[in-house]
């Protein structure tokens, strides 16, 4: 885990995206906690500059050439990567057998069962670890 003051990391939500701060602010947020602080496991984004490029890649896809300031909050909040934990299965995986996850199931705490997570996921389980006390 990074070592990260809790009082300076940002929300997730609520910003004010009619303005082009509310939308730099929420975007930086986003891209904190999917680079900064994501518990997946992945090493999918490890950079500002690699998430800043899916993001880019995602718009272009989508047809959009000339990206809004509120564009860029909305395909960041869309982006997703792979769940490392349940190795994308969805399923709380125990034990690798022969390469494959498996376990006795129920549904992956980290991606709600997706097998993939985005921002609002690195948020909660951020945010959920925050709330356990740390023994060493």
């Amino acid at each position: 885990m990074t070592n990260l003051k809790l009082d300076t990391l940002p929300k997730l939500e609520g910003y004010d995206l009619d303005t082009t701060s509310g939308c730099r602010a929420a975007y930086s947020a986003a891209r904190r906690y999917v680079v900064g602080v994501s518990y997946s496991g992945s090493s999918s984004y490890p950079t500002n500059m690699a998430f800043d490029n899916a993001v880019r890649e995602m718009m272009a896809m989508a047809g959009i050439e000339n990206p809004t300031a509120r564009d860029w909050v909305k395909f960041a909040h869309k982006l997703t990567w792979h769940c490392a934990r349940c190795g994308g299965t969805g399923q709380y995986v125990t034990m690798v057998l022969n390469g494959r996850p498996t376990g006795p199931g129920g549904q992956c705490y980290r991606c709600n069962g997706k097998g993939h997570q985005n921002a609002q996921d690195a948020h909660r389980n951020y945010w959920h670890a925050m709330k356990r006390p740390l023994y060493m």
